[in-house]
């Protein structure tokens, strides 16, 4: 039996590095995101649309949508 336990990580058991992001930084990512994967103007007109659940269930929508979430949520 292994001397520490494995904590479920695979990194080797260290901890997660911490990194800061402004709510500008965040919405800098969707508006690239949402111009670039999905063909939109920008971060306005992806977050009318996720708000009134007009987008389809896919991975980049709900990537996006986190990051979108997570400025509205420090303050937008």
């Amino acid at each position: 039996m292994a001397d520490t336990p494995h904590n479920g990580s695979r990194n080797g058991g260290r901890p997660a590095e911490v990194v800061e992001v402004t709510t500008d930084s965040l919405l800098a990512r969707v508006d690239r995101g949402a111009r670039k994967r999905l063909g939109m103007s920008g971060w306005e007109e992806f977050a009318s649309q996720y708000h009134r659940g007009l987008l389809p269930d896919t991975l980049a929508v709900n990537e996006l949508g986190i990051l979108l979430e997570s400025a509205e949520k420090s303050g937008v």
